[in-house]
């Protein structure tokens, strides 16, 4: 599985000879659901018990609002994060 909040790149490049010649590029990053904490490309119970272990511990992992402090900001983004789920 990918990693939450790393980034990822991949690249391709084909070739083909079937009376056309050509290349295909290709190029897209993933950053996970950045509120996915367990990585386990679910949300559920075990995203929460992270997000609350992480803010209790003052880890910026869970700095949801980007601002370089943990406070109740993260936890309202935490929230809407969560409920809008990942796509």
């Amino acid at each position: 599985p990918l990693d939450p909040g790393v980034d990822y790149r991949w690249t391709g490049f084909a070739y083909a000879t079937n009376d056309v010649s050509g290349s295909s590029y290709v190029s897209f990053e993933y950053d996970g659901c950045p509120c996915d904490l367990d990585g386990n490309e679910a949300l559920n119970v075990d995203d929460i018990d992270e997000f609350v272990t992480a803010f209790l511990a003052g880890d910026l992992v869970v700095d949801f609002d980007g601002n370089g402090t943990i406070n109740v900001d993260d936890i309202d983004a935490f929230v809407d994060c969560f409920t809008a789920g990942c796509a």
